[in-house]
């Protein structure tokens, strides 16, 4: 959850099955995003108020798997990188940026 107003930019990709398994991006509950297949270099930004929640999602059926079968995102506030590639909670990093 955003603790005050800012800019938030989100690099993130996709590598996976096409139309079955795919990445989400959700604003306060609301998607903003869908990526599946092989989608390795995307780009969103988002003005975030106070209290606003980012969710990152990864959603799988059960079948098939192809391509590397994951997805990634790099969080980029206040001239800051924090990047997420394991299984560490996404809350442990939440956007703390600043008024810009």
């Amino acid at each position: 959850m955003a603790q005050y107003d800012c800019t938030l930019n989100l690099q993130y990709g996709v590598s996976s099955e096409s139309n079955y398994d795919k990445l989400y991006i959700l604003l306060n509950n609301a998607q903003k995003d869908m990526a599946s297949g092989s989608m390795p270099n995307m780009l969103m930004t988002l003005s975030l108020s106070a209290g606003d929640e980012i969710i990152v999602r990864y959603a799988k059926d059960g079948s098939v798997s192809q391509n590397q079968d994951r997805g990634w995102v790099t969080l980029i506030y206040d001239l800051v990188e924090v990047e997420n590639f394991d299984d560490t909670p996404a809350e442990n990093f939440e956007p703390d940026c600043e008024n810009a």
